[in-house]
């Protein structure tokens, strides 16, 4: 198998063009892959949703999941022109509007299906969103908890620390802010002040923006309406920032659903690789083996 890419706590490995292995990079990352497993049950055991990532199966130090495309960030830095030495944004190629407000409603769907099984994501920005066939998915979720649980941790500017340090409680507020975020990213193609060089200090000051709540301006258009009502935190629930983004949106063509039969012939393909040495029983680490194994092939 070919490593197709390296995240901050994981390893992932290509097992064909349908599947790839996920594999925590050491065992201090153990934690947040078993944290992992665990919601991918709880969204089986709900009945899955198209624009969440689908797992095939599971062991230990080893998730499958399908084959999901480019993360949005890459896409929209694909599109950028940037400062050689700041990286400020200097100038976009948008994408089709059509294709971005597709992506709108169905980032904003997977997450209100998430809010409707009682979860939060915890972590939703443009590194964990990919596209697929022309469709948005949103990955990892790791750091996804059951809504009203403290958020450990927070990527600026997909959320917002407060004065105490706590980027709060899980939930509403906390999703649409960072739902907010990513619709500023589709709307602009560049995170929020990436178009700005603030100096070396750059980072610190957008955290104090983010604190102070000083948004960059946007116009009045129904689509900058949202992002500011997301930044305030002024829908009652995803659900309903998602029927709102519906509304504005129309008709659109929906992710297709796996069938049952694909995944269960995924799910067997899966089984087959760890039968014929993907896993190690004998190993007391079997992440160890599955980084070794996926190394070989």
């Amino acid at each position: 198998m070919s490593l197709f890419e390296y995240g901050g706590s994981s390893a992932i490995y290509s097992l064909n063009h349908f599947i790839v292995v996920k594999v925590p990079r050491s065992k201090d990352d153990d934690d947040e892959h078993t944290a992992e497993q665990v919601i991918f049950d709880i969204i089986e055991s709900s009945k899955r949703h198209p624009n969440l990532v689908a797992s095939y199966y599971r062991v230990q130090s080893a998730t499958f999941l399908e084959f999901a495309g480019l993360n949005l960030e890459s896409m929209l830095q694909e599109h950028q022109t940037r400062d050689p030495r700041t990286r400020r944004v200097l100038s976009v190629v948008e994408y089709p509007m059509d294709l971005l407000v597709r992506w709108k409603a169905e980032i904003s769907g997977g997450s209100a299906w998430m809010e409707e099984v009682g979860l939060a994501h915890g972590d939703l920005r443009t590194e964990n969103v990919v596209i697929n066939d022309g469709h948005a998915k949103i990955i990892d979720f790791g750091r996804s908890v059951k809504v009203g649980s403290p958020l450990e941790i927070g990527t600026e500017p997909f959320a917002r620390q407060t004065e105490s340090g706590s980027y709060g409680l899980a939930g509403p507020v906390t999703e649409q802010f960072a739902l907010g975020s990513i619709l500023y990213c589709l709307a602009q193609g560049y995170k929020p002040y990436e178009d700005e060089w603030f100096g070396e200090d750059h980072n610190n000051i957008l955290v104090e923006k983010l604190q102070k709540r000083e948004f960059p301006i946007l116009k009045d258009g129904p689509w900058e309406i949202v992002i500011n009502c997301c930044w305030g935190g002024e829908f009652e629930t995803v659900q309903k920032l998602h029927a709102h983004i519906s509304s504005l949106a129309g008709q659109i063509k929906g992710a297709p659903l796996l069938d049952q039969t694909t995944i269960d012939q995924r799910r067997a393909e899966c089984k087959k690789a760890v039968e014929e040495g993907l896993s190690s029983n004998k190993n007391p680490d079997n992440r160890s083996a599955y980084n070794a194994r996926c190394k070989e092939s």
